[in-house]
């Protein structure tokens, strides 16, 4: 139930990892015990492989927005392996006309977590994405969906099946097709990706507007009757349909306002809960950041400034990057 276009949640089960920076226990000790995070006074500073919880977005002051008082249950594993990450991702580096605009980009995203990766104008944000879903040609690294590997620089419909990353932009008025209904947005790729068949396509786009907290009716409108927060709800709504395992939003609350955009930070909290959605999420808005996503990548010209939970490196920022971002 949204209360003040926040979500009021009871605990997610423990039983999901992020650790920002690409790195885990066997990794890092595999490195002799290094460090990853960067910055002045580094040594000082808890590395950036420290676990976050899937279930903690926590606040810059360390508080869980969505916490009861309820501790979770201990999860045992049946198995010595770890669960492959949803998406991870190694030595990204990409350029745009022969200029190198990302360097050495590498992290890891746990199903169910969520990750935002921020930094100024020109950091490269945008090219990250670009990048993992498919849209940009000129990069090279290495890029894991669920343990598989994916061609970096191939074309997007290898990543767009079932099972894989759905890109949302900050624009929906010119991502959704202005001569189509909602329903015939939505049913699109139920046909074409969940296999739907016809006669159930009108419930199962009522049980995707369900999901975005929209209402049934507006299945027959078009995007110019809906509203910019409507509009980014049907767009998500869209990117469920595949059932995605990484759900990557780039500046998706850019042009609402600050209620508006909560409620949709509030939502995609919701659905990384219930669904198991990994989310990455590309912003500028620190405030959100530290309200709904546990772990934070700095961007600065293209490389890690420093990573990690997001209450530790917005506690303690160790770049001037990261710095100027909380001003």
């Amino acid at each position: 139930m949204a209360v003040g276009g926040r979500a009021e949640l009871a605990p997610v089960p423990d039983s999901g990892w992020l650790r920002p920076g690409g790195s885990d226990p066997a990794r890092t000790a595999a490195a002799g015990g290094r460090e990853q995070r960067t910055g002045p006074d580094a040594s000082a500073r808890p590395p950036n492989d420290v676990a976050v919880r899937r279930d903690e977005p926590k606040r810059a002051d360390g508080c869980d927005p969505a916490s009861d008082g309820h501790t979770s249950p201990v999860v045992v594993a049946t198995d010595d392996r770890p669960p492959a990450p949803a998406l991870r991702a190694e030595g990204i580096n990409a350029s745009i006309d022969g200029h190198q605009v990302l360097a050495d980009i590498d992290f890891a995203l746990e199903a169910g977590s969520a990750l935002a990766v921020v930094g100024a104008s020109g950091a490269g944000k945008t090219t990250l994405a670009r990048v993992i879903a498919g849209l940009h040609r000129s990069a090279t690294g290495s890029l894991e969906l669920r343990g598989n590997p994916i061609v970096v620089g191939a074309n997007r419909r290898i990543r767009y099946g079932a099972g894989g990353i759905q890109l949302v932009t900050q624009n929906p008025r010119s991502a959704l097709n202005p001569r189509r209904t909602v329903a015939q947005t939505l049913g699109r790729p139920l046909r074409r990706i969940g296999r739907v068949a016809r006669r159930d396509l009108a419930r199962r786009v009522t049980e995707l507007l369900a999901a975005v907290e929209l209402s049934a009716d507006l299945a027959a409108r078009y995007p110019h009757e809906l509203s910019g927060g409507q509009r980014q709800r049907v767009a998500l709504a869209r990117a469920l349909a595949a059932e995605p395992a990484v759900l990557l939003c780039d500046e998706i609350t850019s042009a609402l306002d600050h209620t508006t955009a909560s409620a949709i930070m509030a939502l995609l909290y919701r659905i990384r809960a219930e669904r198991d959605t990994a989310l990455l999420i590309i912003t500028h808005d620190m405030a959100l950041v530290a309200e709904y996503c546990p772990g934070l990548l700095v961007l600065d010209q293209g490389r890690i400034a420093e990573s990690g939970h997001t209450g530790t490196v917005l506690a303690a920022p160790t770049h001037n990057a990261t710095n100027e971002l909380l001003v």
